[in-house]
């Protein structure tokens, strides 16, 4: 199992930042990668909530996810279980708010399907966790830009 865990300090209220978490219109905009989210059970941020994501893949390929709301505790915590593209993963949001705002932490802890997976998790990890640190930075930047705007 590769775990990996990211946090960021967001100058926006956790109702701001919990809008742009739960948005799938905007989950691209912030979620390297990410093509496309789609609802096709559920209510966004409610538990049992499902969601098809489509990711670029190698060698122009998309890679299909399937992403589970498992626990939501609305504005605190959420934790999904996503399958696909030879891995499975568990990831945890947990958000608390600060003096400046909201202090959101995401942990993700993965394995892969077969060997070769699992090795190419353990290969990647530090890019991964660079990956997970640049995805909260633009969803801080989007929060941000809807408190300005807003």
């Amino acid at each position: 199992m590769v775990q990996v865990r990211a946090s960021v300090d967001i100058a926006a209220p956790v109702d701001v930042v919990v809008g742009v978490l739960l948005d799938p219109a905007r989950a691209p905009l912030w979620t390297d990668g990410l093509e496309r989210l789609e609802v096709v059970r559920g209510v966004p941020g409610e538990a049992g909530c499902v969601g098809r994501a489509s990711y670029r893949g190698s060698f122009g390929r998309t890679v299909v996810m399937t992403d589970t709301l498992d626990v939501a505790n609305p504005g605190r915590f959420y934790r999904s279980t996503i399958h696909g593209g030879g891995i499975t993963a568990v990831v945890e949001t947990h958000l608390a708010r600060t003096d400046s705002g909201t202090r959101m932490v995401m942990e993700w802890s993965g394995t892969g399907s077969h060997l070769v997976a699992n090795l190419t998790l353990r290969l990647l990890r530090r890019g991964i966790t660079r990956r997970a640190e640049a995805d909260l930075a633009r969803l801080a930047a989007l929060a941000e830009g809807d408190v300005v705007s807003g």
